[in-house]
């Protein structure tokens, strides 16, 4: 019996870096903002966009926040759900990395009322 290796299979890096990006430049924010609100170097936002680097839970919390998508929409793959996602997101237009780091927050308090309402 020989085993086939799938080579187009994708690591978890990979996946959840492809979430992250295409959830950023769906909201069109630049890797710059994004690191701002993590509180990384850009370079290392691209790292983690390109699967070359594992991104913390905690930065993983906050990106859920700051997208306002349950954590499992960042790891797993999914494109009907990214264009669900799509349909409702706001475009970082002339909002700064304050104003973010709010609408983060607000998301984060809205996510947790609905969780409680459940």
């Amino acid at each position: 019996m020989h085993i086939v290796e799938d080579k187009s299979s994708k690591t978890p890096a990979q996946i959840i870096g492809e979430n992250i990006k295409s959830y950023r430049n769906l909201m069109a924010i630049s890797q710059d903002d994004l690191s701002a609100i993590l509180g990384v170097s850009r370079p290392l936002i691209s790292r983690f966009e390109s699967g070359d680097a594992e991104i913390s839970m905690i930065h993983l919390m906050k990106l859920s926040d700051l997208f306002c998508i349950p954590l499992s929409d960042l790891l797993e793959e999914h494109s009907e759900v990214l264009e669900m996602n799509s349909k409702v997101a706001f475009k970082k237009e002339k909002l700064n990395t304050q104003d973010l780091k709010a609408i983060a927050g607000f998301r984060k308090i809205v996510k947790n009322y609905i969780n409680l309402s459940k």
